[in-house]
């Protein structure tokens, strides 16, 4: 990887924040170059932060703007078709949102990044808040013990980009750092949803949404649950490591605190999580929300140069989506349990390579994912 990486993002709706994160990392081995909009939104913005950067009319263009890395936004159908054709190119994919939007996407997904021998990342900044940095730091110390369940909660603020996306999209947000956290793998899962019948304009609320609730078995023998919706209130994220001789969870309503307690002291302390001194001092003129968005940023350049692992790589990603796809097949078929497939192993992939079933719209905006997940 060159001294100084030049960063190109593909795709700015709902990445405001991340535009506004890679111009205060004050990192200047980062330089962004170039971006392609995508939404028609964000290009004003993504100029005045990067007054000297290209604006491109297409992927392709951007591909070819002299990019050494790539961070994709947001993408209604997932970012999976964008992220293999950086990658079959030899640019490194930075990947928010939903990682594929049907498991013959996860498939694609993996093969092409072994092929190609190209990285691939999937971050979401929730995993690199300062709450869930914490609870890491508590997990891996080991005086929790083993994890015996964990539950994460993505309940975010509805709009019309989000109608009835946000059991996907959203949960992949409430899984991803309970993986980070523990470490665990994913092996069967049962899904069940629910459905607010009301119509949106009577409930004064801006789209339809189904609610899931995805419980998981991992290969620990730890039971994981997993919820997320745009129209639940009150809104907000929540998470929690539930192990042998304790637990912690952020606190509900402060998702910069948490709250530790162990067995043998039956007793339970809440404190503010804080970055370690050396985040606090170099961030602390800082726009604080803009840290973990900062972080993810810097996880990732870290990565390509060699300076750190990658906890969220393409079969970290291919398994989440797995579990938000297959847990809205189970919920939708009466709560079938489904194995969520290791993609790591080309027998199993080749089972999924044409389930392209999917609850997120195509290029012709027709869902696929029938009401039953398999024949009656």
């Amino acid at each position: 990887m060159a001294d100084v990486i030049r960063l190109g993002f593909c795709g700015l709706k709902n990445r405001e924040s991340t535009l506004k994160a890679a111009a205060a990392m004050g990192d200047r081995s980062v330089k962004v170059v170039a971006c392609f909009d995508g939404c028609g939104e964000r290009a004003g913005l993504f100029t005045e932060l990067f007054p000297k950067a290209a604006v491109c009319a297409d992927p392709e263009a951007l591909a070819g703007a002299g990019i050494d890395a790539v961070v994709l936004g947001d993408c209604a159908g997932g970012t999976a078709k964008l992220a293999c054709m950086f990658m079959e190119k030899g640019i490194p994919v930075l990947a928010g949102s939903l990682p594929a939007a049907s498991l013959a996407e996860a498939v694609r997904l993996c093969r092409t990044a072994e092929s190609t021998g190209t990285g691939y990342m999937f971050g979401s900044p929730v995993a690199f808040g300062p709450a869930v940095t914490e609870m890491k730091r508590i997990y891996d110390e080991g005086s929790l013990g083993k994890v015996i369940f964990a539950e994460g909660e993505y309940l975010a603020d509805g709009s019309d980009s989000c109608a009835g996306r946000a059991p996907v999209f959203y949960g992949a947000r409430a899984l991803l750092p309970l993986l980070y956290i523990t470490g665990e793998k994913p092996l069967r899962l049962v899904g069940r949803v629910s459905f607010n019948h009301m119509d949106p304009a009577a409930a004064g609320l801006t789209a339809p949404d189904s609610i899931p609730q995805i419980l998981l078995e991992t290969a620990g023998g730890a039971v994981f649950r997993v919820a997320a919706s745009c129209n639940v209130y009150p809104r907000g994220t929540w998470f929690r490591i539930g192990a042998v001789k304790g637990g912690v969870e952020t606190r509900r309503g402060g998702e910069d605190e948490v709250r530790l307690g162990y067995i043998k002291d039956d007793a339970v302390s809440t404190y503010a999580a804080a970055y370690g001194a050396a985040v606090a001092r170099k961030y602390k003129a800082v726009d604080r929300a803009l840290v973990p968005e900062i972080l993810m940023l810097r996880y990732f350049t870290g990565w390509l140069r060699g300076q750190n692992g990658n906890d969220f790589d393409v079969y970290t990603a291919a398994t989440v989506a797995s579990v938000v796809l297959l847990g809205c097949m189970s919920g939708l078929d009466d709560g079938i349990v489904f194995p969520i497939p290791d993609f790591r192993i080309e027998s199993i992939r080749r089972m999924y390579e044409r389930d392209f079933r999917s609850p997120l719209p195509g290029e012709n905006g027709y869902v696929n994912l029938p009401c039953r997940a398999l024949p009656v």
